[in-house]
């Protein structure tokens, strides 16, 4: 029988250049760090059914691209909270109930897992989770420890 809560070890949501985002099954949440002091009034936000873009007035675009999905652009919002500009997307009813990612080109997820997370208990998804933060973990050592070896002029494993 399916869950209706979210489970604390499934990534709804996730990194990108421009912030990090959320998501339920109607909307993505995204915070988008613009620095103190900036007020409302020099944020630019434009919703369109496939694109988004946000940015300071007269400087360029922290975000301008296309969706990963469509939004219903009169149903979308955004206001300041702090440093940063709270965006929430509506999503359309003929998008994907779980986005991969929110601007196509930026890092993905893997929504398997989010629906997956409706059918397994929180002990398994933890152990998934922990298995999964280990795996990336080590490979961000290696990456590191590679980059090291660069550095220093020392042999550097190739795939070849």
């Amino acid at each position: 029988m399916p869950r209706d809560t979210r489970s604390r070890y499934v990534d709804y949501g996730g990194k990108a250049r421009w912030g990090t985002w959320d998501q339920t099954e109607q909307e993505v949440i995204l915070t988008v760090p613009v620095g103190e002091g900036v007020k409302g009034r020099e944020v630019s936000v434009e919703f369109k059914v496939g694109h988004l873009k946000v940015g300071l007035k007269g400087k360029p675009s922290i975000i301008d691209g296309d969706l990963y999905q469509h939004v219903v652009p009169d149903d979308c919002t955004w206001l300041m909270d702090g440093p940063n500009v709270e965006i929430t997307l509506t999503k359309s009813a003929s998008s994907e109930t779980w986005w991969k990612n929110v601007v196509q080109g930026d890092p993905e997820i893997d929504v398997k897992k989010i629906e997956g997370a409706k059918y397994l208990d929180d002990s398994i998804l933890k152990k998934i989770k922990e298995k999964d933060d280990a795996e990336k973990a080590e490979k961000e050592r290696l990456e590191e420890e590679q980059g090291k070896m660069e550095a220093e002029g020392g042999p550097v494993a190739t795939n070849d």
